[in-house]
């Protein structure tokens, strides 16, 4: 049979609030991750995730195609507005907005998407096609605007933007998604395999800076947050990521495509505070723009993917792939754009 699975998506964190005379706004509420617990999904021809240690699957095989897709990270809320001085207190700093959720993990295999320690995989085969789709991660909220100051007195500086949620990685192999530890003897797989990683969202903008009460200059406005990361991403043949000793197995047939995830924008720079009537009409600057998120990495091969990771030892011995393999890296995210200076008009020469 057939095997599909999808992880729903992460909630939207709750906006934050202002407050009265000059209090700072609240916090955006933050994305909920995306996905099962543990943020991630597994699927498999034959058996989704291996807990225990010492799994033996023998003379065993799937022929369905295997469909997984990780959850996309919520999305991260605003924060709140400072509140306006009445008196001569300084104005309301601006919330911090809400961070994004992060995308779900995805692991997924023609036989097993995902197996522990010391297993044992012998005269076994899966020859339908594996796609893998990790979830991306959510957007964050921006920072809220800070207020205007009393007489006499700064503007609130403007929140902190949400730093977005990472992509998901994703583990795709035509056999196996993730081998932990163990052996992989005489088996094979010949669909088409496809691992797709989750892109990184795009982070908050930095709120504005107050403007300034009678005679002082606004609050500079607040830099924005670097983009999320792109997803990782680990594809194989036979295996996706492997810590296994391979031996007289191989990878035939369809094609093995990977695709890295792209990274989020960062946040725009929040616009400088107004001066209030000020000598020489004085004015501060914006927020400096942040820098994108990075693509994520590609590891793909014909039989395996990423073979060994440090301290653990991993092999491949009289095995082979005769199948095309085609990498696709992630872009990396815009960076963000600075924010405008504030107005100093007002001021008197």
């Amino acid at each position: 049979n057939d095997i599909n699975v999808t992880a729903g998506t992460g909630g939207a964190g709750g906006a934050g609030v202002g407050a009265g005379n000059g209090a700072a706004g609240g916090v955006g509420g933050a994305g909920g991750a995306g996905g099962a617990v543990g943020l991630a999904v597994y699927g498999g021809g034959l058996l989704g995730y291996n807990a225990g240690a010492g799994f033996t699957i023998k003379d065993s095989y799937a022929t369905g195609t295997v469909s997984v897709t990780g959850g996309n990270g919520g999305v991260g809320q605003v924060g709140g507005t400072g509140a306006n001085a009445i008196s001569a207190v300084v104005g309301g700093a601006g919330g911090v907005g809400g961070a994004g959720g992060a995308g779900g993990f995805a692991y997924g295999g023609g036989l097993a998407g995902f197996t522990n320690t010391s297993v044992l995989i012998s005269g076994s085969y899966a020859t339908g096609n594996v796609t893998v789709v990790a979830g991306n991660g959510g957007a964050a909220g921006n920072g809220g605007a800070g207020a205007t100051g009393g007489a006499g007195q700064v503007g609130g500086a403007g929140g902190v933007g949400g730093a977005a949620g990472l992509g998901g990685a994703s583990y795709t192999g035509g056999l196996v998604g993730l081998v932990t530890s163990g052996n992989i003897s005489h088996s094979y797989s010949t669909g088409v395999i496809q691992g797709t990683s989750g892109n990184g969202g795009n982070s908050g903008a930095g709120g504005a800076g107050g403007a300034g009460g009678s005679g002082v200059t606004g609050t500079v406005g607040t830099a924005g947050t670097t983009g999320a990361n792109g997803g990782v991403n680990y594809t194989g043949g036979l295996v996706g990521d492997n810590t296994s000793h391979i031996l007289l197995s191989y990878k035939t047939g369809g094609a093995v495509t990977a695709t890295s995830g792209n990274g989020g924008n960062g946040g725009a720079g929040g616009t400088g505070g107004a001066s209030g009537s000020i000598t020489n009409g004085t004015a501060v600057a914006g927020g400096a723009g942040a820098a994108g998120g990075v693509g994520g990495a590609v590891s793909i091969g014909g039989l395996v993917g990423r073979n060994g990771v440090a301290a653990l030892s991993a092999s491949i011995t009289s095995s082979y792939a005769t199948t095309s393999v085609t990498a696709l890296g992630g872009n990396g995210g815009n960076g963000g754009t600075g924010g405008n200076g504030g107005n100093g008009s007002s001021g008197t020469n």
